[in-house]
C-alpha cells in the first residue's frame, strides 16, 4: 500500500490591505499555495506629508518583518505609501517580500458601482 503524501506547507500570505479578505479571496489564495489571512494589517495614512512619511515607515518595517519570515504579502491601500515604503526598502539594498494582488474583474452593479469580483492572484514583484 502507498503511503500517504504530506501536503507541502503552504506559504503564508499577509494581508497589509485595508480590508478583510472574503472567502473567495481565501478560496484563490489556497488554490494558488498560500495561507491567506483574512484580517487587515495595513497601514493607514494621517493627513499631509508628516502622515505619508509615518505610514511608509511602519509599512517599510511590516515588510521587513514579512521578508524575515518568508511571508508573501497582499498589498493594497494607499498606492502612495507602497511606493514610498519599496523604494525605502531599495535605497537600503533590501528587496521587499514577495507582493501580490488580486487580479479583478471590475462589473457594474444595478446603480452602475463598481463591483470587483477576484479571479485570481498577480505577482506584482
Amino acid at each position: 500500500m502507498e503511503s500517504p503524501r504530506a501536503r507541502p506547507a503552504m506559504t503564508r500570505l499577509r494581508n497589509l490591505t485595508l480590508h478583510r479578505q472574503k472567502e473567495q479571496e481565501i478560496r484563490i489564495a489556497r488554490e494558488a499555495g498560500f495561507d491567506l489571512v483574512a484580517e487587515p494589517a495595513g497601514v493607514g495614512v494621517g493627513p499631509g506629508e508628516r502622515g505619508l512619511e509615518d505610514a511608509a515607515a511602519r509599512l517599510e518595517a511590516l515588510l521587513r518583518e514579512c521578508g524575515a519570515r518568508g511571508e508573501c504579502v497582499l498589498l493594497g491601500g494607499h498606492t502612495g505609501v507602497w511606493v514610498a515604503a519599496v523604494m525605502r526598502l531599495l535605497a537600503a539594498g533590501t528587496a521587499p517580500p514577495p507582493l501580490y494582488c488580486f487580479d479583478t474583474r471590475r462589473v457594474h452593479d444595478q446603480n452602475g458601482r463598481f463591483i470587483f469580483v477576484p479571479e485570481g492572484l498577480v505577482r506584482v514583484c
